[in-house]
């Protein structure tokens, strides 16, 4: 049986290397990690390519590069997180032009050009492919200021800003796409322990803990909790899943 072909784009990154491992586990997955950076403990049958996502200029003649090269996927999945360097100090009091306008165009803009690239290029050679989106449930609640009280972390308005509208993005490209068979859904995920976005600092514990109150399951996630349910929205198992913002998120949303 042909072995269906998987781009993940931010397939060094936390939640992208677990993606990764997960994919290269089933036999019938060809895994191409698009990345700015090479991880070194993937096995030989993961290849790995330079792809910058951030250069949203040359995003979309990168990837017929790549398609080219490696042909056109049955799979693409977006788990990236492409951030300005001041990102970690980004909050509503210091908000300025330069630090929203930088931030939604390398990580905003570049989604929605991968993305629409990529089901161009399922619809002219013909596949009903599957293209998945890694999101957060600040796409659609507010931050809860009271989580971040006296702790090492602040709410951030851009990252509302930017998963709000890939909420919305999502719905848009499955019903425009749909006719062609394209499936385009996102993972809703809720919190993950560790570093803070942008910087290597762990979280607060205050936020922790915080967070475990407010949450059903009492815990944040790992990351591999957010890479299972994409195996089963890549799958033909979920053939009539299109235009689905899928919670993974512990019940965080519900309460």
């Amino acid at each position: 049986m042909k072995k269906k072909l998987v781009f993940i784009v931010g397939g060094n990154g936390v939640i992208g290397s677990e993606i990764v491992k997960k994919f290269n586990n089933l036999k019938k997955y060809e895994v191409i990690v698009l990345d700015i950076k090479r991880n070194k403990n993937y096995d030989r049958r993961v290849i790995q390519v330079y792809f910058d996502l951030g250069n949203t200029t040359n995003i979309q003649k990168n990837i017929k590069k790549i398609v080219k090269k490696f042909g056109c996927p049955d799979i693409f999945i977006n788990s990236s997180y492409p951030i300005t360097k001041n990102w970690k100090n980004i909050n509503y009091n210091n908000l300025d032009h330069n630090s929203l306008s930088r931030n939604i165009k390398i990580h905003l803009n570049s989604f929605v050009l991968s993305a629409n690239e990529i089901a161009k290029c399922m619809v002219k050679f013909r596949i009903k492919g599957s293209i998945i989106i890694v999101n957060s449930i600040y796409g659609i609640l507010g931050q809860d200021n009271n989580l971040y009280k006296d702790t090492n972390i602040k709410p951030n308005p851009v990252y509302s800003v930017i998963k709000g509208a890939l909420i919305n993005y999502v719905k848009g490209l499955s019903a425009f796409y749909g006719k062609d068979q394209i499936r385009v859904n996102s993972i809703i995920a809720g919190g993950i322990e560790g570093n803070i976005a942008g910087s290597k600092q762990k979280q607060n514990l205050k936020f922790k803990n915080r967070y475990r109150l407010k949450t059903p399951l009492g815990r944040m996630a790992k990351p591999e909790e957010i890479a299972s349910p994409i195996i089963f929205l890549a799958s033909d198992e979920a053939s009539y899943v299109t235009g689905a913002n899928y919670y993974v998120d512990g019940g965080f949303s519900i309460i």
